[in-house]
């Protein structure tokens, strides 16, 4: 199917349950659905994902997308 879905737990913070789904596009593209759900373990996260999380997730979704990018290239892992 072309699809994983695994969990990242941050102890006493967060756990996110992420989601990628791989679909064929045309010619060699592939499509990547990617979904996250995010819970918190302290109120502290409940405010983090209430009112930071949105634009914390945009920066590190760039980030991502850059170094998979840069891995899919030269098969070189990127350091931040």
């Amino acid at each position: 199917k072309f699809e994983i879905e695994f969990l990242r737990v941050t102890p006493n913070e967060n756990v996110v349950k992420i989601n990628v789904k791989l679909t064929a596009k045309n010619g060699d593209k592939t499509n990547a659905h990617i979904s996250y759900q995010y819970t918190a373990l302290n109120e502290q996260q409940n405010e983090f994902i209430k009112y930071k999380l949105e634009d914390n997730f945009s920066e590190s979704m760039l980030w991502w997308e850059t170094a998979i990018n840069h891995f899919l290239k030269t098969g070189e892992k990127l350091i931040k």
